[in-house]
């Protein structure tokens, strides 16, 4: 059972780092949404936000356990992300849907929510494991480095949607860059505990 977790936890995070970067290739970065993508391409964009929730929320667990953190409220916080994005591609019915968020339609509004609890959850549940591990002797100085890059990158995305708006890139700059964290931590560092129990 470790080995199937420790192989679909690596091919759902790089298919979904795969599926991103093909967006980012696909469409143009600057001018284009995440919401945009799932009017035009519905099948695939379900496809991303059910790998990328599931990705996230399995590497997060591998990565907690790896790193000696087993904190219930950040497990729970986690959880509810992972769910968030998966509803938040679910929560309107194809080519129907249009963004009227200022308008006061519905679907807009869980979709943006849900997007946004995802976004704000899932970072806090890595920044918070990463930062629970630092405090070990053994995981100290790659856990803090990991936490000071995910925080620039975090403050990087907030102020490019404050000064240049919603696109893909700011959808998935953050993103992008907490997967490849995962995957460092998870299949490229030898750091913490090697069972990668759930």
């Amino acid at each position: 059972m470790k080995k199937f977790l420790f192989i679909a936890s690596l091919v759902l995070l790089v298919c979904g780092l795969g599926v991103s970067a093909a967006f980012l290739v696909m469409y143009n970065p600057f001018k284009t949404t995440l919401t945009e993508i799932g009017m035009n391409n519905q099948p695939l964009y379900i496809v991303w936000g059910v790998m990328t929730g599931a990705a996230v929320w399995l590497n997060t667990r591998i990565m907690s356990r790896r790193l000696g953190v087993n904190n219930k409220l950040i497990n729970v916080l986690l959880g509810i992300g992972c769910v968030s994005i998966v509803l938040s591609v679910l929560v309107y019915k194809g080519n129907a849907f249009e963004m009227r968020f200022l308008n006061g339609d519905t679907l807009s509004h869980f979709h943006r929510t849900f997007a946004v609890i995802f976004g704000v959850l899932c970072a806090f549940s890595v920044l918070a494991t990463l930062w629970a591990a630092s405090g070990k002797k053994r995981d100290r100085l790659p856990c803090r480095i990991a936490v000071v890059i995910l925080l620039l990158v975090c403050i990087i995305d907030v102020v490019s949607i404050i000064f240049c708006g919603l696109t893909l890139f700011c959808e998935l700059f953050a993103l992008l860059f907490f997967q490849i964290v995962m995957f460092f931590f998870n299949f490229v560092l030898k750091i913490g505990a090697k069972t990668i129990a759930i």
